[in-house]
């Protein structure tokens, strides 16, 4: 038979060599995936900055508000909703764009939320022009936006296309000042 030798103490069993490219990979992705708090995050400036250029739509300076806590995905988005509820909550309700002082121009996606007070909430921000490699003018983009067609709005989609409701079938569309 076998020889069992028993050691008093425990064995313990380490890895001697640094793991591989695929096992890092793998461990930053769950970390970030599963235990991720985020970061801390002041919405003061971006609040001031809707009730500026939006007055009209106080909403969205309360549901930026309430984003206290950031999820970078890149330096060219920044996620309000952590990794594991933007699968289960993200539901994309529209956008707008706005004019930051020291972050530039944002693209700002906003998301359906049955728990928030209005049910939006605003879902990230994507940096311009970060995005774009150059200054970006809000004004001047709006106006683009705004020539632009919805996505699927060809001839043959035109009476789907009246009745979505805003652009690509979103709550908020640009106005014709720029606000959504």
């Amino acid at each position: 038979m076998f020889n069992v030798h028993h050691s008093p103490t425990p064995c313990i069993v380490h890895n001697s060599r640094p793991y591989g490219n695929y096992e890092q990979e793998y461990l930053a992705w769950y970390e970030h995936r599963f235990n991720n708090p985020g970061k801390a995050f002041d919405p003061t400036s971006l609040v001031e900055a809707v009730l500026e250029q939006l007055p009209g739509r106080p909403e969205l300076a309360r549901a930026f508000a309430r984003c206290t806590r950031e999820w970078p995905e890149s330096e060219l988005y920044t996620h309000f909703l952590s990794p594991q509820e933007v699968e289960s909550r993200w539901k994309y309700a529209g956008g707008f764009l706005l004019q930051h002082p020291t972050l530039g121009a944002l693209a700002v996606d906003t998301t359906y939320d049955a728990d928030a007070p209005e049910g939006i909430s605003i879902g990230g921000i994507e940096y311009l022009d970060l995005v774009m490699g150059r200054r970006v003018d809000v004004k001047k983009l709006r106006k683009a936006v705004r020539m632009l067609p919805p996505v699927g709005c060809l001839p043959s989609h035109t009476s789907s296309c009246a009745t979505s409701g805003g652009r690509n079938g979103s709550s908020f569309d640009f106005a014709k000042d720029g606000s959504p």
